[in-house]
C-alpha cells in the first residue's frame, strides 16, 4: 500500500514568483528583412495590364473584356490610369468612350474611316484616347494642308507626357495621329491657338 502525503509546493519551484523559469528573460532577435508590402487590388490591376502574353502566368484575360457600348477593354481602362473600382474617374471616362463610338459608327453598325467621319467625330475620337480633363497639343505639319500632329497630353493633375511616354503609358497614339492628320485647327471650335503665328494647337477638355 502506497502511503499518501500532502502536497508541498517546495518541491516544486518551477513557476514560483521565485523561479520564473528559464525563459523567463529569453528575448528574440528582429526579423533580418523587412515584411512584403501589402499588393492593394489598384496595384495588382496595374500590374497585370502590362502583361499581354496568354502563355503568361500572370496574364489576366478578363482584362480583355470589352467595355459595352465602347470600343475600349478594361486593359485600355487601367493602362490609362483608369481605376475601374473608382466611380468618379470610370464614369467620366466610360461616357467619353460610348459618346466617341456613337459618332463613329453607321446605322448597320459599320465604323466609319477615320477620313470620312465629321469634325465633330474627329474631335470626339481624340478625347476619347486620353483620360477625362486632359488637354492634347498639337503643332501644324510642314506638309501642306496644315493638318494636325499631336505633340503630346497635359493630364489633369499638370504631368505632362509627350508622345512616346503617352504611347507607352498605354494611350493609343497611333489612333491620336491618325485623327489628328484629318483635321485643321480651325476646324473647329474647342480647338484653342497657342500662338497663332507658330502653328500650335490645344485641345481642352469638353466643357461641362
Amino acid at each position: 500500500m502506497v502511503a499518501m502525503t500532502t502536497f508541498d509546493e517546495t518541491l516544486h519551484p518551477r513557476g514560483q514568483a521565485g523561479n520564473a523559469g528559464q525563459f523567463a528573460t529569453k528575448t528574440n532577435d528582429a526579423p533580418s528583412g523587412e515584411l512584403a508590402p501589402t499588393e492593394t487590388n489598384w496595384e495588382r490591376l496595374q500590374r497585370e495590364a502590362v502583361v499581354v502574353d496568354p502563355s503568361d502566368p500572370a496574364f489576366n484575360s478578363d482584362l480583355d473584356m470589352v467595355i459595352p457600348a465602347t470600343n475600349k477593354t478594361y486593359r485600355d481602362m487601367i493602362r490609362m490610369g483608369i481605376d475601374p473600382n473608382d466611380e468618379d474617374r470610370r464614369d467620366p471616362w466610360i461616357e467619353q468612350q460610348q459618346t466617341a463610338r456613337a459618332a463613329i459608327i453607321t446605322f448597320d453598325g459599320k465604323r466609319i474611316d477615320m477620313h470620312e467621319r465629321s469634325r465633330l467625330a474627329l474631335v470626339l475620337t481624340l478625347r476619347a484616347d486620353v483620360p477625362p480633363g486632359a488637354t492634347i497639343q498639337f503643332e501644324e505639319t510642314d506638309q501642306g494642308g496644315r493638318w494636325l500632329n499631336p505633340r503630346g497630353v497635359r493630364l489633369v493633375d499638370g504631368t505632362y507626357l509627350g508622345a512616346a511616354d503617352a504611347e507607352e503609358a498605354g494611350y493609343d497614339w497611333e489612333n491620336i495621329e491618325h485623327a489628328a492628320s484629318n483635321i485643321r485647327g480651325t476646324d473647329h471650335p474647342d480647338f484653342v491657338a497657342i500662338d497663332p503665328y507658330s502653328g500650335y494647337w490645344e485641345l481642352p477638355p469638353a466643357a461641362e
